[in-house]
């Protein structure tokens, strides 16, 4: 996903006060030494006397007299390098300890390693982008690694479970978080990597996906969370050019980031606007490999119904449908907490 000029600069920013920082701390440092070590200022003095010399004489007139003093002035200075470091042992310094300490030693916090992007700098972009996900403020701050499966029914076999007799906790072992798991650990493959959750209202579709995005969060890659209804109301402003809340910067990381997240489609009003935009964003992000999720309480023979044909083949062709049954998550917290009071 393409960074927006205001969001390089941010990094810009972010990258420039790093190393700022590194080098005054290096400055600190260096007089710190040089006030417990007289003769440090003189030896650091002369070695930029040689520095000096040296780049004089790369650009001599008489190449083989500079030459010759290049060669002069490397010996000088590695001699002048080994006094100083055993200098700075005998008083208890590190050699390295005079040395500017970056954040991300790899590029000296430039963000770049041989003009291609440091995972330094990749690091600072997920995240900026990330913070504005949309995830909601009720989702989980752990990933998939650490899901609990304790949170479901396992009293009795979900009557609603069509030819097999599993309790809700059983089905989600079985068949839902593996899966779940899986697409994590995939997700950095080629291609696009799609799901469609359906099932009751309550029974923690939305729950996982927030637990998708965070594992993958924290592998920096960009996620963004949006409810049908937002993401329709956002695709309105931005085609009457209502868009004074940054509607369309949000919509550009909708379309291009690397996981999106639809969250209870089926809920929205729903016209024949929104279905050309639906279709229009499945179909875009199926040809460029991104990847996304949505979730509804709607099957998908529902959602041919309410969306047609081209959007439903759509999903049954590129997308993964993973049911969810069973007990109403939230119905069952609500009367464990009203048993306790």
């Amino acid at each position: 996903m393409s960074l927006t000029a205001e969001q390089y600069n941010e990094i810009k920013r972010v990258l420039d006060g790093r190393r700022a920082f590194a080098y005054r701390d290096q400055s600190r440092k260096q007089e710190e030494a040089e006030k417990a070590i007289p003769a440090l200022s003189d030896l650091n003095e002369e070695l930029m006397r040689i520095n000096r010399e040296e780049l004089s004489a790369r650009f001599a007139k008489d190449r083989e007299a500079g030459k010759k003093k290049v060669s002069e002035c490397v010996k000088m200075r590695r001699d002048l390098l080994k006094t100083k470091k055993d200098l700075l042992k005998e008083y208890g310094f590190r050699p390295d300890q005079l040395e500017p300490s970056f954040t991300c030693r790899k590029c000296g916090d430039t963000g770049y390693v041989e003009n291609e992007k440091c995972s330094c700098f990749a690091s600072l972009e997920a995240e900026l982008i990330n913070r504005e996900s949309g995830l909601p403020g009720f989702l989980p701050v752990f990933g998939m690694e650490k899901f609990s499966s304790a949170v479901y029914d396992d009293s009795a076999p979900m009557p609603d479970l069509p030819g097999r007799k599993l309790t809700q906790k059983a089905y989600m072992e079985k068949n839902v978080i593996p899966w779940m798991i899986r697409y994590v650990e995939e997700f950095d493959r080629p291609g696009s990597h799609n799901l469609f959750l359906t099932g009751p209202s309550g029974t923690g579709k939305t729950y996982l996906t927030g637990c998708v995005a965070k594992s993958l969060m924290d592998r920096q890659n960009t996620v963004i969370y949006v409810s049908a209804a937002e993401l329709f109301d956002m695709y309105r402003k931005a085609a009457r050019g209502d868009e004074p809340d940054g509607t369309a910067s949000r919509l550009e990381k909708a379309e291009n980031c690397d996981l999106l997240i639809i969250d209870d489609l089926g809920t929205e009003a729903i016209s024949d606007f929104s279905v050309s935009r639906l279709f229009s964003l499945i179909s875009r992000r199926l040809s460029t490999g991104s990847s996304t999720i949505i979730s509804s309480n709607c099957d998908l023979n529902e959602i041919s119904r309410m969306y047609g044909e081209r959007i439903s083949s759509r999903i049954m062709g590129g997308y993964t449908v993973i049911g969810f049954f069973g007990t109403d998550l939230r119905l069952k917290k609500a009367r464990t907490k009203g048993d306790r009071t």
